[in-house]
């Protein structure tokens, strides 16, 4: 009480200061609510202010929309001084729970609407072109914003005056107890006592009264309707309604008690319809189906009623539920219930016991058939109702046809849109996502916009003012947040902030590496499968968890993880990419490289995550980003992630700058992007240099003459190569004394100066055994298959290359692998086995493409014209060729493009000696002996050329 009594008279001096400041001006509301923040003991209370007075602040600066922006931040402001007059000079353990309880959920209520204000702001930033354009753009979004912002705060008032009576109620009560214990020291407090006595009911009874009323209001005129919505169109779902219709109507004697499950927007609602509105059911049960929505049965008596109101029974008995059982019992005909969102009955706190036998007395009458829909994974009440065999499994997302076909059907004008796919994709083919993307493809909005959109602001897009669970994403996700097991078991939210970091899911074996420090996640996961915020799948031995994308945008939105569990994350993740900075000859490379595919997607959204936002970037995050462009280069090469780390660094101004432009440079290399790849070595270089690092500048002159060499700029690729083999000779550096040889060799290959070639590769291949490197030992294999295959030593040669294959696929290593398949293609076409050549030649190519190796898919395709050529089948040859040329053009190959124009003319030499063969048979075949000579004679010029 010392406390309480201390600050009673500022509480009053609060309360009666800020309503003026309400009435006289928003200006002095804000100054007196910033004041006051640091007055408040409570931490919930003072975070609520703070969000209080930012969202007034946002209110006050947009331009648009005045109107709507004036009466939220009235609304604002008003709502804090119902809290500060209620809570001011309270403790903590002064606060009943109910109430505590309360501020909870307003703090998340806070959080929405300051989370929208912000989207908003930064959509129409003041002083920018841009921003007014944007403004312009989303007025009428804009629009519903606000006013679905300043709904949300109503209610809150409406909520906290109640608690406010409540409050007074509370603090009358003890005032008179307080009194009584003093009442034997002077009869002056009796006149005290008896107007506290009487304000104290007075108050009271203005609380029931209030308490009475809202509770009629929730129970009968809130109390849904009960008729069965119309029947909706499905897509994807025919195979699931016609097992939910052989279970129905299997026996016909008997009853089935089927439940429909799966996350929130999958469908289940109109699954359920589809299956009562089917003739076969209709034929069945007749007039006797019958709808419950339980969306507001949040208690016992509430779903009796539903109920008794579906079956158009009067509910005026002591026991309603008795009367249901005996006029279901007393019936000889057949009977479906629909329970449309169980969920909400199953967990009201305290009473799943009680709901459990309302299922379990029904589903003992035989005549009485119910479906049920529910979020989660598991039909309730599986020890008391016997569902029938075999259960339906939870819905899950529809596939890509049956999205794009619900899409199509709610907006024709989307067909032809190239990232419709695409958009559908992103949208996890959500069937509740479609629907509401789908009706915004109208007018200006195509698919192509709505994938801007949706990637900008994803919440936003699916979201609708006043919108509930069936028609607003976010309204959906809410309800399965806002249930009273998730709000009351530890860790839930905060493991399903976790997962939705992760786009690709959660291997179950990795989550506690993830997420130590939530010690009881796997009850927490439990609870999230139960309440179908999180599904889970087996592939071959591993489980996995997944979070489905609208979920995973809303928690980024409204519940950012902390600080603590960002750092397990991070920490996990990071030391998975340093497992990519492994090579091949580590005797961990293949199962870190597999470790590191499986989890491909997550690291490259949580590196990206970080890379995006300039305050996020540290070394360590540099770093993970190095480490995993170093797996990239093995298996899919790719420049986003280590693209961002560049600019990171630049940016931080780290020594870690030279190492990403390094990498940078390497998958730039890989991908024919040859300038910037020498942009890239040769800053890096320099760098490298500077900070007196030789081995890694030695490696970028190494890598700068490789580029060199396959640019037929043989004079500069020596002379590159040739310094680093010198600065590696200094530095002792034996493998990279080995791979320069090994460069400088196969470049003597390609020049045709084999007996040179042969020798240096040789001189290679010692050192590497030195360093025990067989990944080199395996390219000097490769060149020296080269030679032999050009020396037409084929026997030889295929030995050679198969051995270098071999190596390279026990080391993971795809390119080096596809270079081998390439040359053994060669090898066969060379000895006339044609379609054993085409096979391995295609196969290469596929590889290469996949791994973004336009060179080596290039030249494969000039092979393959070869073969085409020695087949006579010209016209393939041609198109080969041309498309091979104009590959070696853009990547600036002038060996490649030589090759196909010499190429090209022997095709003509072809043709021609063909069509004078072909013409000097018909001539003799006429007996025109004259011209037949003059055709004998071109080809007699023409020699044995090709």
């Amino acid at each position: 009480m010392g406390f309480l009594s201390s600050r009673s008279a500022e509480s009053s001096s609060v309360t009666a200061s800020v309503g003026v400041a309400v009435i006289g001006g928003i200006q002095i509301t804000l100054t007196l609510l910033e004041k006051l923040m640091d007055a408040f003991p409570l931490p919930l209370v003072k975070g609520l202010t703070g969000a209080g007075v930012e969202i007034i602040k946002m209110a006050r600066v947009m331009r648009w929309n005045r109107k709507e922006c004036d009466e939220l931040q009235e609304r604002s402001a008003l709502l804090m001084v119902v809290i500060l007059g209620s809570l001011v000079g309270k403790t903590m353990e002064e606060i009943p729970e109910e109430l505590q309880q309360a501020l909870e959920r307003l703090n998340n209520n806070f959080q929405e609407v300051r989370a929208e204000l912000r989207i908003i702001c930064k959509r129409s930033r003041k002083g920018s072109i841009t921003g007014l354009a944007q403004a312009l753009l989303y007025y009428h979004d804009n629009l519903e914003s606000l006013k679905d912002c300043s709904a949300k705060l109503d209610w809150a008032v409406k909520v906290f005056d109640v608690t406010s009576k409540v409050n007074s109620c509370l603090s009358e009560l003890e005032r008179h107890q307080e009194l009584l214990k003093n009442q034997k020291k002077s009869m002056e407090d009796h006149t005290a006592l008896l107007e506290a006595n009487e304000k104290f009911h007075k108050v009271q009874k203005e609380v029931l009264d209030t308490v009475k009323e809202m509770s009629t209001v929730k129970t009968l005129s809130r109390l849904p309707t009960t008729v069965m919505p119309t029947q909706p169109e499905i897509f994807g779902r025919s195979d699931y309604v016609a097992k939910a219709l052989g279970l129905l109507l299997q026996d016909s004697s008997g009853a089935a008690h089927i439940a429909i499950l799966g996350p929130g927007g999958m469908g289940k609602t109109s699954v359920a319809l589809q299956i009562a509105y089917h003739s076969d059911i209709i034929a069945l049960f007749g007039q006797s189906i019958y709808w419950v929505p339980c969306e507001q049965a949040t208690s016992v008596m509430l779903l009796v009623e539903l109920v008794a109101k579906s079956l158009r029974l009067p509910v005026s008995s002591s026991d309603p539920f008795h009367d249901i059982i005996t006029f279901l019992g007393s019936c000889d005909d057949r009977h479906l219930i629909l329970f449309d969102g169980f969920e909400t009955p199953w967990h009201i706190p305290g009473r799943q016991s009680e709901v459990a036998d309302i299922l379990s007395h029904l589903g003992k009458i035989p005549t009485v058939s119910f479906i049920i829909t529910m979020r989660g994974n598991q039909p309730p009440a599986s020890d008391l109702v016997d569902w029938s065999q075999p259960l339906l499994p939870a819905l899950t997302p529809l596939d890509l046809d049956a999205a794009r076909k619900a899409f199509r059907r709610l907006s024709p004008d989307a067909t032809e849109d190239a990232q419709l796919d695409t958009l559908l994709v992103e949208l996890d083919c959500v069937p509740l996502a479609i629907t509401l993307t789908a009706k915004l493809a109208h007018g200006r909005e195509t698919p192509t916009t709505l994938l801007t959109r949706w990637r900008s602001e994803p919440i936003r897009l699916l979201s609708r003012v006043g919108g509930d669970r069936r028609n607003s994403i976010d309204a959906s996700i809410k309800v399965s947040l806002d249930s009273y097991i998730v709000q009351n078991t530890p860790g839930v939210i905060p493991l399903l902030s976790v997962l939705a970091m992760l786009p690709a899911g959660a291997n179950f074996a990795r989550i506690p590496h993830i997420c130590p420090s939530i010690p009881n996640w796997n009850v927490a996961l439990e609870i999230l499968e139960n309440v179908a915020l999180v599904y889970s799948w087996s592939d071959e031995s591993l489980s996995h968890v997944h979070v489905l994308s609208p979920i995973r945008s809303y928690m980024m939105l409204y519940h950012p993880l902390d600080s603590i569990f960002r750092e397990d994350l991070l920490s996990a993740y990071f030391l998975l990419a340093e497992k990519g900075a492994s090579k091949p000859k580590d005797p961990d490379f293949q199962l870190n490289i597999k470790e590191v595919e499986e989890e491909r997607a997550n690291i490259e959204a949580i590196l990206l995550d970080m890379l995006l936002q300039v305050d996020q970037v540290t070394d360590a995050v540099l770093q993970a980003s190095i480490n995993y462009t170093a797996y990239c280069q093995w298996s899919h090469p790719q420049t986003a992630i280590i693209e961002a780390a560049v600019r990171g660094a630049r940016a931080l101004k780290s020594t870690l700058l030279a190492s990403c432009l390094k990498s940078l440079a390497e998958i730039y290399s890989m991908q024919c992007r040859y300038l910037e790849a020498i942009s890239a070595f040769t800053e890096a270089k320099d760098i490298f240099v500077a900070q007196k690092n030789q081995t890694d500048a030695a490696w970028c002159l190494r890598s700068l003459g490789n580029i060199f060499r396959t640019q037929c700029k043989y004079g500069e690729a020596r002379s590159s190569l040739h310094e680093a083999r010198d600065i590696f000779a200094i530095l002792e550096n034996q493998q990279g004394v080995a791979y320069c040889l090994w460069s400088l060799g196969d470049m003597l290959r390609i020049q045709e100066k084999y007996d040179e070639a042969h020798s240096t590769l040789k001189e290679a291949t010692v050192n590497f055994e030195g360093s025990e490197d067989q990944h080199g030992i395996a390219w000097c294999l490769w060149s020296l298959g080269g030679v032999l295959g050009t020396q037409k030593e084929y026997e030889e040669a295929t030995t050679v290359l198969s051995k270098a294959q071999t190596v390279f696929v026990s080391l993971g290593d795809q390119s080096g692998a596809a270079q081998c398949l390439q040359s053994l293609g060669d090898i066969a076409r060379m000895q006339g086995y044609y379609d054993d050549a085409s096979v391995m030649l295609q196969d290469a190519r596929r590889i290469f493409i996949d791994l973004g190796n336009e060179l080596g898919a290039a030249w494969c395709l000039y092979s393959l014209a070869n073969i085409f050529i020695l087949q006579n089948n010209f016209d393939k040859a041609k198109s080969a060729l041309e498309e091979a040329k104009q590959a070696f053009e853009i990547l600036g190959d002038k060996l490649g493009t030589a090759h196909c124009l010499k190429t090209g003319g022997d095709i003509c030499k072809r043709e021609a000696r063909l069509a004078y063969q072909k013409a000097r048979e018909i001539f003799l075949a006429i007996e025109n002996h004259a011209t037949a000579a003059e055709c004998l004679d071109a080809l007699n010029n023409m020699g044995n050329e090709p």
